[in-house]
């Protein structure tokens, strides 16, 4: 368990900027926050750029998740949209807003990369084209050059977050991953904890989604109602593999205990329900709903 001191993510620095066609918002992409690291659970290197917000509190972010084969040197690899693909890189392209999420998805392109472990650096060329729902985007002349392990970007936690899916998605949702992040003020949405989780399985049955529960800073124990103004709790649900992403609209959480905004350390526990939409390229709206969550999650 990591001590207070040790919370705080070792800093990356570097620079990111690409060109982003096919968007009605973005035209260009300049990184300034950066995240560089060695997904031990999936033996993938994972690099990303995020944007300052704009005037609009939009921002974007570009991930790029690369194959673990050592040091190399101006190495191409194919992006594809396959994440068990073996020898194959992943991408995405992000919009959000404190209140939104829309990932994009690369369904194609290529990545040219050269990784020096011992030093902690990175620099790659890329360029993908990139589906949400029926939209697509393409990123040309994207560069990514990095330096510094980010360390401790996430507190891991041990435990569950399961509920009831309907509507959109019948299943039930039970993570296999979980931890917690401190994120600063966003837009509307003050700083806070991040509860998230992860429900990921590999082929036959391929399936990526992720849970995440926003809480305000200096929330106590109680009951609070689910909406996209709150600035007490928000709730978003990603299925990652088909780049949708639901707010939930309406629902309530009930907190039993919460952890120390400061340490992240201590137990989250407590029961939900939610019902969310997504919003698809033709202007038309995915329901789904959650019943019977809980959650039980420490650090």
């Amino acid at each position: 368990m990591n001590s207070s001191n040790e919370t705080k993510p070792k800093a990356t620095s570097g620079t990111a900027s690409a060109i982003v066609n096919d968007d009605e918002e973005f035209n260009s992409f300049e990184g300034t926050r950066f995240y560089f690291y060695l997904d031990e659970k999936t033996n993938r290197w994972y690099i990303s750029g995020a944007s300052d917000e704009d005037h609009l509190g939009q921002y974007q972010y570009i991930s790029l998740w690369l194959p673990n084969e050592g040091d190399v040197v101006k190495k191409t690899y194919a992006i594809v949209d396959d994440h068990g693909a073996q020898g194959k890189a992943n991408a995405s392209w992000t919009k959000a807003t404190s209140s939104s999420f829309r990932p994009y998805t690369a369904i194609s392109g290529s990545v040219t990369v050269t990784l020096n472990s011992n030093l902690q650096t990175v620099e790659s060329t890329f360029e993908f084209a990139a589906q949400s729902g029926s939209k697509t985007v393409s990123l040309t002349q994207g560069e990514m050059k990095l330096q510094g392990f980010t360390e401790d970007k996430k507190a891991r936690a041990s435990g569950l977050v399961a509920c009831n899916l309907s509507e959109s998605i019948n299943e039930r949702y039970e993570s296999n991953e979980t931890g917690f992040n401190k994120r600063g003020e966003t837009g509307s949405f003050p700083a806070y904890l991040q509860a998230w989780s992860r429900q990921f399985t590999s082929k036959p049955d391929f399936k990526d989604y992720v849970l995440s529960i926003n809480i305000a800073e200096g929330l106590s124990r109680g009951t609070y109602s689910f909406s996209p103004e709150s600035k007490q709790v928000r709730l978003f649900f990603f299925h990652i593999l088909e780049g949708f992403v639901w707010s939930a609209e309406s629902g309530t959480v009930t907190f039993n205990s919460i952890p120390d905004f400061e340490a992240i350390k201590g137990k989250l526990s407590g029961t939900f329900n939610f019902v969310g939409t997504a919003e698809l390229g033709d202007g038309s709206q995915l329901v789904l709903r959650a019943d019977n969550g809980s959650f039980n999650l420490e650090q």
